[in-house]
Parts: structure tokens; C-alpha cells; sequence
């Protein structure tokens, strides 16, 4: 298990989330997804401008792993019993470090102490590392389907757990 500190992202963690999220999304989805969707996937959702603001929020759960440098993030947000999970990354130079889990605990507390009883989030069908990672913390397959994600149509998998 890596040691690394967990906690909440701060508007000065924008440029480094913003890099991290693109070299994540690359390596995660560059066999599953089409450079022009990662592109604007990352253009959209994470601006320098929108990241800060999300991270700013009050209704957003947005945490930071770090390790001298900013090495993963995760946020989402909790709804009255359900708390989405919105976004889990890790600098794929760390995947298998345990860091993945730190922020997933970390989420789930948070969650936890707002309320919610479960967590639910969507993972691409074809990613076999992301749908093997929450299957193995507990987290249950509940239906897939197709959506269109900026012009590709892909299948997700929406996965839930209590907590």
C-alpha cells in the first residue's frame, strides 16, 4: 500500500487534477475510445475553470492523493440516499499502489457522513481494469447500456454498493 495522504482538493490542485485527468483518461480509454472523444470529454469536464469550481463547491466531495505531488483524485457528490460517483483517477505511473482504494474509501465516508446509503457510478463496459477494481470492493453490476459520449456510442455499466 503506497503511502500517500488523502484529502479535500483545493483551487490551487486545479492544474495538476487537469494534467493528471489527462494522462488518466489516456491511458484508461486510449484502447476503448477515439482521441476526439477523450478530447472533448476532457475539454468539457475538465476545464481549468470547471475543475476549480467543482472543487469549490459545497456540494461536490472532491479529494486529492498526494505524495509530494498530487498522484489521484476522486470526486462526486451526495444526494439525500444516494451518492454518485462522479470521477476516480490515479497517475498511471502509480496504478496498483492501493491509492485507487484510498480514495474510494475515502468517498464512501465521506458519503457515509452525509446520509447516503449507497453509492452508485457508471464505468465504460470495455473497461476491464475499472470494472474488475469496484467488483472487487463490493460493488455490484446493475445494468448497462449504450449512451452517446460526444458523437461515440459506448456501453456503460452502472455499478452500486451500500455502504
Amino acid at each position: 500500500m503506497s503511502s500517500v495522504t488523502v484529502r479535500r482538493a483545493r483551487p490551487d490542485d486545479t492544474d495538476a487534477v487537469v494534467a493528471l485527468a489527462g494522462r488518466s483518461w489516456r491511458a484508461a480509454y486510449g484502447d476503448i475510445l477515439d482521441e476526439e472523444t477523450i478530447a472533448a470529454a476532457l475539454g468539457e469536464w475538465y476545464s481549468p475553470e470547471g475543475t476549480r469550481e467543482a472543487i469549490q463547491s459545497e456540494r461536490v466531495g472532491y479529494f486529492v492523493a498526494t505524495d509530494r505531488e498530487i498522484v489521484g483524485y476522486v470526486s462526486g457528490h451526495a444526494g439525500e440516499t444516494t451518492a454518485q460517483l462522479g470521477a476516480i483517477y490515479v497517475d498511471p505511473d502509480r496504478w496498483g499502489e492501493g491509492i485507487g482504494t484510498q480514495l474510494l474509501e475515502r468517498f464512501e465516508q465521506y458519503s457515509h457522513d452525509r446520509g447516503c446509503e449507497r453509492i452508485e457510478l457508471e464505468v465504460l463496459a470495455d473497461n476491464d481494469l475499472g470494472e474488475s477494481f469496484y467488483r472487487a470492493r463490493g460493488y455490484t453490476p446493475v445494468e448497462t447500456q449504450e449512451v452517446e459520449l460526444f458523437g461515440e456510442t459506448v456501453r456503460e455499466t452502472l455499478f452500486q454498493r451500500s455502504i
